[in-house]
Formats: structure tokens, C-alpha cells, sequence
């Protein structure tokens, strides 16, 4: 198989830059100088769920805190 790495990626481990590489369907990276695997998440999992509070929208009135330029009254 062809090895394809992964440009300007940082092995976790060794600290090397560009030397991981992923393989095939390209599941699992390794590291060509140390052989540090990263295995990719596997999306049928379920990831974290969010709760009702953060998915909930929320209004934000935004408020200009400059001064109005009133004229003086010259007295």
C-alpha cells in the first residue's frame, strides 16, 4: 500500500513534523520515525451529547456604550 503522509502533522510522541503517514482507508496514522499509532474516532459512535441548555438559542441585545453627542446649552 501507499503510504500518504500527513503535511505539517506532529507526532504526539517523537515531536517530529511530517512524518506521520496513513495507509488504505486511512483508519489508523502512524509516525514513520517513532511508530506511534492514532487511531481515527469511529464515526458510528455517538459522540458527546450537547444538553438541552447549551442547544437551546439565546437572544443578545447588543448596546452601544458611546455617548450621544448632545449640543451644549450655552448659558
Amino acid at each position: 500500500m501507499v503510504k500518504r503522509f500527513i503535511a505539517g502533522a506532529v507526532c504526539p510522541q517523537c515531536e517530529l513534523m511530517d512524518k506521520i503517514y496513513v495507509e488504505g482507508e486511512g483508519k489508523v496514522a502512524r509516525c514513520a520515525a517513532c511508530g506511534y499509532e492514532l487511531q481515527q474516532p469511529d464515526a458510528s459512535a455517538p459522540s458527546q451529547s450537547v444538553s438541552e441548555q447549551e442547544n437551546t438559542a439565546q437572544v443578545v441585545t447588543l448596546v452601544n456604550f458611546k455617548a450621544a453627542k448632545t449640543p451644549r446649552n450655552n448659558r
